[in-house]
């Protein structure tokens, strides 16, 4: 019977736990009954019948005081000693047994805080037979009694300051003479007297509390009958006489300059009438000296109503002051939203129409080491997805394939064995690139977005008898929207997503939580737009500078070849006194990442600061910053690769051996016919506009072979914007 009985406000407990909390009440714990070490030790050296008792009491004590404090409806009860059970019942919505979507189903990570703990402690157990001898009469006289003293302190969770603390003691004599709670052999409790003393003992210590940090009040008075804010659930019983009190002047200990409560004056009594569930009804008796609206009213143990010439006591009392209870306020207040993630979300604003959906270039950097190159892309992709519903169509690094030179699978922007992600993050490292990459694309807007942070945590805890590991990810997102022309901000934010799971040893899982918070990162980025489109309609996107004209021609550093001639007077072939450069055609021009053509072809690009990237096999790659200027024509070194370095070395040698004047034989002609092809399968040619003259005496009759691949003239001119 007891256990059911325990088992049903267990039960109770759970509802009122997950019952959203009416406004005003302070969220509350409470916490295991305890006993006082040295009554165990005094009880076990004593009578071990009576240390089996008390532990029965305590017991029964821990269901009924949360029971108790829950009736008194002045606090919202959390429950904390049977957490094991709600994690049990989380776990198990969360195993996938149970529908997600289900209103009903328990959520993980919902359950509420506390601002005050309440701790409560058996400070003393007595259970004894007292008897009284009448010589006289000739008669032994016997009673039984059972004392059961309870401290409880009520503490601030936060700064772990007392509250207060109180003292209740059950001293109800009705139970221990009831005849349904009569002893068992040994003088033992039956089940229903140890659940009575556990009940009337919370009651009490529940009314203490209440009474010493929230006193009654009168709440209303019409025709001599008041309404009190204290119902039965707080122990108000019909037939009870109650002392009323109104308020004086400010208390301030001189001390210490503390508040210390408000003077209180008696004014008159009320007798109860009848208690609802909240509040009570009570007739003003005895002398009236002033009983109204927001007077405090305290139970006394008197069992008449004192007669009108009864004067009341004027002595003041102070009214605790250590509890930060609220005055009432005719302004409403906003119970708390619960922690639902099923809660219907506001919808955003409506966004505005301009007419024509501008573009807007999307790159996603990367500043934490700990992301992984495919999961950056994943939310780019999040991010172009949110944004492509507002009021613009997204553009992605991904969109222009053949564009960016680190994604196209053959041809000119060829891909490379270096991870495209890493490239791309160097590349826009500095905003100027993206920038101009962005114009390269043609859009309106820029969109630059940067994982900030993120960070990996677990939490291993054990409290009220339950294991729990919390595995949480967090990760922190800002964007900015900047105009085409010269990079200005439009609009930024910073958003901030967290997930957490819960693991025990009933329940394991192994969820990425990174994937988590990447959605729910894009899509407040998303919803940061929206807002920023509603507010005022985007404009189009400002006037780009006009294109300027960039040649870029690539030498191929420390190589050159000896001048072959032929001599028109003679038909031979002799060796000149030019060395005549050699520059490589197939060298593959990136501005900003995006390929746009080969040296030394005429390129149209925006003035102004560019990333330009050079690329040709069998040679290193360059790369820096350029201030592009109209007309521009760009000579670049370029270093050939130690494999590349052998090959040209072991081709080039008997060139290199020539001398000058030397006359070239039939079979040295033949060589030296054989190198040019070379050079010209290699798609190299030779600069004669730019040769180096080593002697200025050299006969300017001399005619170049035609089977020389010579660059031609007007590819190495100044260029000309068409």
């Amino acid at each position: 019977m007891l256990t059911s009985l325990i088992t049903t406000l267990a039960l109770t407990t759970h509802l009122l736990a997950q019952t959203p909390a009416p406004a005003g009440r302070i969220a509350v714990g409470i916490g295991t009954v305890e006993v006082l070490p040295a009554l165990v030790q005094t009880l076990a050296a004593r009578d071990g019948e009576q240390l089996l008792e008390l532990d029965r009491v305590k017991q029964s004590l821990d269901g009924q005081l949360t029971a108790a404090i829950g009736a008194t409806a002045k606090f919202d009860v959390i429950a904390r000693n049977d957490w094991p059970q709600l994690l049990r019942e989380q776990d198990f919505a969360t195993s996938g047994n149970i529908d997600a979507m289900d209103a009903q189903a328990a959520k993980s990570f919902s359950l509420r805080g506390i601002r005050w703990l309440i701790v409560p402690q058996i400070a003393d157990f007595q259970d004894y037979i007292e008897s009284a001898h009448f010589e006289g009469l000739g008669q032994k006289m016997t009673r039984r009694l059972v004392k059961l003293a309870v401290v409880t302190k009520v503490y601030n969770t936060t700064s772990g300051r007392l509250v207060e603390s109180v003292n209740s003691q059950f001293d109800d004599q009705r139970i221990i003479n009831d005849p349904t709670n009569t002893t068992v052999q040994g003088g033992r409790f039956t089940d229903s007297m140890i659940l009575s003393i556990a009940r009337s003992t919370a009651e009490q210590v529940a009314r203490d509390i209440v009474d010493r940090l929230m006193p009654a009040k009168i709440l209303a008075i019409t025709d001599r009958i008041a309404t009190i804010s204290r119902g039965a659930g707080a122990g108000v019983a019909a037939g009870q006489i109650w002392q009323v009190f109104a308020q004086g002047q400010a208390l301030v200990d001189p001390d210490t300059g503390e508040s210390i409560g408000d003077e209180e004056v008696s004014v008159g009594w009320i007798q109860i009438q009848s208690a609802d569930t909240r509040s009570s009804r009570a007739g003003v008796c005895g002398g009236d000296f002033g009983v109204a609206a927001g007077c405090i009213v305290r139970r006394t143990t008197e069992s008449n109503c004192p007669t009108l010439s009864t004067a009341p006591s004027s002595a003041p009392v102070a009214a605790p002051s250590s509890a930060p209870v609220a005055a009432p306020s005719s302004a409403p207040v906003a119970a708390p939203a619960p922690n639902n993630p099923l809660t219907p979300v506001t919808p955003l604003p409506p966004v505005q129409s301009t007419g024509k959906r501008y573009t807007a270039a999307i790159f996603v950097k990367n500043r934490p080491a700990d992301v992984a190159p495919e999961k950056v892309m994943v939310l780019e992709d999040y991010i172009a997805a949110e944004v492509d519903r507002l009021c613009f169509t997204t553009v992605s690094r991904e969109d222009t394939l053949n564009a960016v030179a680190r994604f196209a699978a053959a041809g000119a922007n060829a891909g490379t064995a270096v991870d495209p992600q890493k490239d791309l993050d160097r590349l826009l490292s500095d905003e100027t690139s993206a920038l101009r990459l962005a114009q390269q694309m043609g859009v309106d807007y820029i969109m630059i977005a940067s994982i900030t942070a993120y960070i990996n945590d677990r939490i291993d805890a054990e409290a009220y008898g339950a294991t729990t590991s919390i595995r949480s990810a967090q990760m922190d997102v800002t964007y900015r929207l900047l105009g085409r022309a010269e990079g200005q901000v439009i609009t930024s934010d910073s958003v901030t997503a967290t997930e957490k799971i819960r693991e025990s040893p009933t329940l394991q899982q192994k969820r990425d939580l990174i994937d988590v918070v990447i959605r729910r990162c894009a899509h407040s980025v998303g919803d940061s737009l929206a807002k920023r489109c509603s507010e005022s309609a985007l404009q189009g996107g400002a006037a780009l500078p006009e294109k300027v004209a960039l040649r870029v021609v690539c030498t191929m550093q420390d190589m050159s070849v000896p001048g072959v001639v032929s001599d028109p007077a003679t038909g031979r072939y002799i060796v000149s006194g030019v060395n005549w450069n050699l520059l490589a055609t197939n060298a593959s021009v990136e501005i900003d990442g995006v390929v746009v053509g080969s040296a030394p072809e005429l390129m149209n690009v925006f003035p102004g600061l560019h990333k330009v990237t050079i690329s040709c096999e069998g040679f290193r790659p360059w790369s820096r910053t350029v201030n592009v200027q109209s007309g521009m024509n760009l000579t670049v070194a370029l270093q050939l690769t130690d494999e590349g370095l052998l090959r040209w070395q072991s081709q080039l040698q008997f060139l290199q051996n020539l001398t000058q004047a030397q006359q070239l034989t039939d079979a040295d002609v033949e060589v030296i016919r054989a190198t040019a092809e070379f050079i010209r399968n290699s798609r190299v040619v030779l600069d004669m506009q730019n040769s180096t003259t080593i002697n200025t005496n050299q006969p300017p009759t001399y005619i170049v072979p035609g089977w020389w691949p010579a660059a031609p003239a007007a590819e190495l001119v100044a260029p000309v914007v068409p």
